[in-house]
């Protein structure tokens, strides 16, 4: 995976916690917090499986 995957996904999990801390609801401050750890998993799988092939 390119260094430019993880940066989208880092820059995403930032974009999504501000859009949760910025919500107008209980349901979409969920939802952004939701999203910002799913890319947090994504990093951790990407960044693990980089790990076990070096």
């Amino acid at each position: 995976m390119a260094d430019g995957d993880l940066d989208y996904f880092r820059n995403r999990v930032v974009v999504e916690r501000e859009r949760a801390r910025r919500a107008s609801s209980p349901e979409a401050h969920c939802a952004h917090r939701q999203l910002a750890a799913a890319y947090l998993q994504r990093i951790g799988e990407v960044t693990g499986r980089e790990r076990r092939h070096v």
